[in-house]
């Protein structure tokens, strides 16, 4: 049972060594990332928001077509 715990133990440590790791390079990447790239990114995501707002749009009033018929 002790032997148990402290493999139980050394995996939590593990998980959290790989965690940490990650949060690091993903901390590394935003940095490097220029801005440039995050405003792309942004670019895109605010198109595709105004795309789906369209088409929500245009199911609404096909919509209350079909509900008045």
């Amino acid at each position: 049972e002790e032997q148990e715990n402290q493999q139980t133990n050394n995996k939590s440590t593990d998980e959290q060594q790989i965690q940490y790791q990650d949060a690091e390079e993903m901390g590394r990447e935003k940095e490097e990332t220029p801005l440039a790239t995050y405003k792309a990114i942004n670019k895109k995501a605010t198109e595709r928001q105004d795309k789906l707002e369209r088409q929500m749009e245009q199911m609404e009033k096909i919509l209350s077509k079909l509900l008045k018929n």
